[in-house]
């Protein structure tokens, strides 16, 4: 699930979030739960959930297909979760591009953060950087809040190289994007203008090689609009490279 601009990119990655309220420290505290501390009375079966989302994150997006994640679902994502697919039904795509769904992904996201990762890092995102990234994780799910400190828009896309893939991140990233995708598994996470603080989930259960990375264009602030014609952010940058094992 993808909201705004960043939708536009990958529509067929259910991920992640943009003009969202900011988190509180209440939803700080929340999102450091993990899967094994997760309440009994939360309803659904959570492994299911937790795999049912991050199949969501990496297929296409369909009602039907949210549905079926929602029955598994803990009580608190399933309102948002049948909101999100009645979304899907009614507006098609043009629906992420909406309040209404950067609302309800963000509350679906909290409920994955809290009962399905055992890790959870604090990634703040500015001009051309991120921090907060450790060089090192263990393999699992992993949350992570995502702060705008910036004055353009950013994001975080997460890519871990395929078995036997040797070269570099750099290298991969100039090939385009038809290419790159042949070379990477992608798991998208986090948009958000600045000023702004979300919650995303990463599927990094395999280890390997990773890199976070913002594709958004140089230029990229609320008031330029969709015509930002600058190179990516990683570009300059903000790309942040890290193992997970």
């Amino acid at each position: 699930m993808r909201a705004t601009r960043t939708m536009r990119i990958a529509v067929a990655g259910l991920a992640m979030v943009g003009l969202l309220a900011a988190c509180g420290d209440d939803d700080d505290e929340e999102a450091s739960g993990s899967a094994s501390t997760a309440s009994e009375d939360a309803g659904g079966d959570t492994a299911a959930f937790c795999d049912g989302y991050l199949g969501l994150n990496a297929g296409e997006p369909t009602a039907e297909k949210i549905r079926e994640v929602a029955a598994d679902a803990p009580d608190a994502a399933k309102e948002p979760l049948e909101a999100i697919a009645t979304g899907f039904e009614d507006e098609g795509e043009e629906y992420t591009d909406g309040p209404e769904f950067g609302k309800n992904y963000e509350a679906v996201t909290k409920v994955v953060v809290n009962e399905c990762t055992e890790e959870t890092i604090e990634v703040t995102a500015a001009e051309y950087k991120f921090t907060g990234i450790p060089e090192e994780l263990p393999a699992g799910i992993v949350g992570a809040t995502f702060e705008n400190t910036g004055g353009e828009m950013h994001e975080i896309v997460v890519l871990h190289k395929k078995d036997g893939v040797t070269e570099s991140f750099q290298d991969i990233l100039a090939k385009g994007e038809e290419e790159a995708q042949k070379l990477v598994d992608v798991s998208f996470g986090a948009f958000g203008e600045p000023g702004s603080k979300s919650t995303a989930a990463f599927d990094m259960r395999e280890a390997g090689e990773y890199a976070a990375v913002c594709f958004i264009p140089v230029g990229s602030t609320p008031d330029a609009g969709e015509e930002v014609d600058g190179p990516p952010h990683f570009t300059q940058g903000m790309i942040t490279e890290f193992t997970v094992g």
